[in-house]
């Protein structure tokens, strides 16, 4: 299950692949997901027994359209709605997780959405050439080629930077794991 984040212009998707999974700014250790700028510690996702999950926070919050109180299920489709002081802070929707597929990386990788690209990706969320992966000397680099929407490794927006096993590349709603060997 992912989770869909809009905090102003800032965007994020999170996969909910840990027991517990926090969301805010400045949370230091205790956060799975700093965004800054978000109250710290906004809401925590909890994954229940028998798979199902919960939200839970101390903010004002309406779920899909109906204010609730400091607790409440999810589900996938589920809009949720922070406020502060009665305006909008942050809003984020459940959604599906695609499915995974393997790909070899080549020498280089080109992202994005134009007809050349070697990965292409069609969302308006996505530049024409939004990112390159290269592979030299078994080294790996992705380098975003100035996006508008950023591209994120494991949560953190870069310009360049070295893959290592296990990272998780994010442009727009695609991810990406990274696998060496």
């Amino acid at each position: 299950m992912l989770i869909d984040i809009q905090y102003g212009n800032i965007k994020r998707t999170v996969s909910l692949d840990k027991v517990n999974t926090t969301i805010g700014g400045d949370a230091g250790d205790v956060c799975f997901v700093d965004i800054p700028g978000l109250p710290k510690s906004l809401f925590t996702v909890r994954q229940m027994p028998g798979g199902s999950y919960d939200l839970k926070t101390k903010s004002k919050i309406y779920h899909n359209g109906k204010k609730i109180s400091k607790k409440s299920n999810i589900a996938i489709g589920d809009t949720f709605i922070f406020f502060d002081k009665n305006r909008e802070i942050v809003r984020i929707t459940v959604r599906k997780e695609s499915p995974m597929r393997v790909i070899s990386l080549p020498t280089e990788l080109v992202i994005g959405k134009k007809d050349i690209c070697s990965l292409k990706i069609n969302n308006g969320m996505v530049s024409r050439i939004h990112a390159v992966i290269t592979y030299r000397d078994s080294v790996a680099e992705i380098t975003d080629m100035d996006s508008l929407n950023g591209t994120f490794v494991n949560d953190r927006r870069i310009k360049r930077c070295a893959l290592i096993n296990r990272d998780v590349i994010s442009i727009a709603e695609c991810r990406f794991l990274y696998q060496n060997g």
